[in-house]
């Protein structure tokens, strides 16, 4: 009885010091070295493929900005209000019956306003703005979102979120 208990403690204590081998041979883990600078994350070249994706308001050079000051949505119309500046030096010519778009993001359906607000078109001096509402049919069941088109001969589109400016911002 006693041979089997020595076996046994001989075998536990092999077997710890196994592990203890084992455990010392494990080599630490690489220390994180940050890449050298011209190694560092650029940010994304231009795409030259532009049909499709929506262009960032930043890269507008038209001088447009657009601004939302309210939405309403019903069944069948959604009726958004909105405030288009010329923040450039050149007067600008808008047309928003043909530069809104209400876009079926799983259809891929594309609307053009039902009925635009009277003067909510022409020429928009620099630093002047015009405003006035666009009426879609509201595509149901589906998320949809507004595409502005600044320049009708491009495919090229700035999303507008359909988040109303704070009532002191109007």
């Amino acid at each position: 009885m006693k041979k089997i208990v020595l076996i046994v403690v001989a075998v536990l204590v092999l077997a710890g010091g196994g592990f203890v081998f084992v455990k010392s041979r494990h080599k630490p883990p690489a220390p994180i070295v940050p890449p050298p600078e011209a190694a560092k994350q650029q940010p994304p070249a231009a795409s030259t493929n532009t049909a499709d994706k929506p262009q960032e308001p930043a890269q507008l050079s038209d001088g447009f900005v657009v601004s939302v000051l309210s939405v309403s949505k019903s069944n069948a119309t959604e009726a958004i209000k909105m405030r288009l500046t010329n923040a450039g030096s050149t007067p600008l010519d808008v047309s928003p019956g043909k530069q809104f778009k209400l876009f079926g993001l799983t259809s891929k359906t594309e609307r053009l306003p039902r009925e635009v607000t009277e003067n909510f078109a022409g020429t928009i001096p620099p630093n002047d703005k015009l405003e006035g509402s666009l009426y879609f049919d509201t595509l149901n069941d589906e998320e949809s979102e507004v595409r502005f088109y600044p320049d009708l001969a491009q495919s090229t589109y700035l999303v507008v979120p359909l988040i109303p400016l704070p009532s002191d911002q109007q």
